[in-house]
């Protein structure tokens, strides 16, 4: 079983609302990890920045913060040589199957096929309930080298989620720098 630290970055009337409800997967075409709900692992920071800087959550930003508990064999580490085979393997599968359908993608970008073979992938081997990958951001590469990454964690199977878990932790508002004025 994996355990993950997991922070969702939204406002606190959203908050609320998933609190009392749940979570609403938002469908779309072009989600890297294919649709779900997403969240930063280990990372309360881009939980922190994702709800200061969508404009949807910015005016009250808050981070929701999980702890899941995940069975092995419910769970895509596309960080892994492994599951990455499995995914590759399928999508193979997945694009002649197309082809020989006649299905055209002419113009998809990167992100709409991940969505669209991993959404596939999970529609045939429901077992997989959270897939996990890294990816860079565009943080400077510092003095000691190193670009910028990040992890996260796409939940497609809502069962995982207990909403008595979550637990919010409140978001300072960025203060915009003013600027001063010239007294000459």
């Amino acid at each position: 079983m994996k355990e993950f630290e997991c922070y969702h970055g939204t406002s606190h009337e959203n908050f609320l609302k998933i609190k009392s409800n749940g979570f609403i997967v938002k469908p779309r075409d072009d989600h890297w990890l294919g649709n779900g709900i997403y969240f930063f692992l280990d990372d309360i920071d881009k939980g922190r920045w994702w709800s200061r800087n969508n404009p949807y959550t910015r005016n009250n930003p808050t981070v929701i913060k999980i702890i899941l508990k995940v069975f092995n064999e419910n769970f895509l580490n596309l960080d892994v040589e492994r599951d990455q085979s499995i995914l590759d393997c399928f999508a193979d599968e997945f694009r002649e199957s197309l082809q020989e359908l006649r299905v055209s993608i002419p113009g998809m970008n990167e992100h709409a096929w991940h969505c669209m073979v991993i959404d596939a992938f999970v529609k045939e081997n429901p077992e997989y309930k959270a897939i996990a990958r890294t990816f860079y951001t565009d943080r400077p590469v510092g003095a000691s080298g190193f670009c910028g990454v990040g992890r996260q964690l796409c939940i497609h199977d809502k069962s995982l989620l207990s909403l008595n878990d979550l637990q919010e932790i409140r978001v300072k508002k960025t203060r915009r720098k003013r600027k001063r004025r010239s007294t000459s």
